[in-house]
């Protein structure tokens, strides 16, 4: 008979944690912002040291995460500014780059589907050739606006900021996380 509580016991104590976990997790999922549209600002540099190509490259990654699962995100525009304010890209005008995955680019080709992530490096916006960008224009910001067809949970996006030395070997990175509204 103690066994037989004891097992009950247990095997209740087991599905009230599991339920508990479902409803915690849900509860989370829940906690996260949700929105139909946003901005993602991100920041960012691109310089060669010195202004000398042989020393090592500034470089910036930025990656886009679509953290629905069952919603998709539309990549409206994306546009990148100097710290003068000047507009050194903007889709609108220039057209949706590829990104480094292939999954947007292009007028017809802006959907970041369930899950999915996506990156962007400075140099492969403008024609693939990021003008450099003199010490007083920069840093740069990397903005990009967003829509869905129902709230989903907003956009994520993160800077990684990567330097490499004159042959392109990667010295350092370090992420940020951009910021939303």
């Amino acid at each position: 008979m103690m066994r037989k509580t004891i097992a009950l016991t247990s095997i209740a104590l087991a599905a009230f944690g599991a339920l508990a976990l479902v409803l915690v997790t849900s509860a989370q999922a829940q906690q996260l912002p949700k929105a139909r549209n946003g901005t993602l600002f991100c920041g960012g540099s691109y310089n060669f040291e010195g202004n000398d190509l042989s020393k090592p490259v500034n470089m910036v990654t930025w990656n886009l995460r679509n953290y629905n699962g069952n919603r998709t995100i539309l990549i409206d525009r994306i546009r990148l500014y100097d710290a003068t304010g000047a507009v050194l890209f903007d889709s609108d005008t220039d057209g949706l780059p590829a990104d480094r995955r292939d999954i947007l680019g292009g007028p017809d080709n802006n959907q970041l589907g369930p899950y999915q992530t996506v990156q962007f490096r400075s140099d492969d916006l403008v024609d693939g050739t990021f003008p450099f960008v003199p010490g007083s224009r920069r840093p740069i910001q990397f903005v990009v606006d967003w829509s869905a067809d129902r709230r989903a949970i907003v956009l994520d996006g993160s800077q990684i900021r990567r330097v490499f030395d004159a042959s392109f070997n990667e010295l350092s990175r370090h992420q940020y996380d951009c910021r939303r509204r």
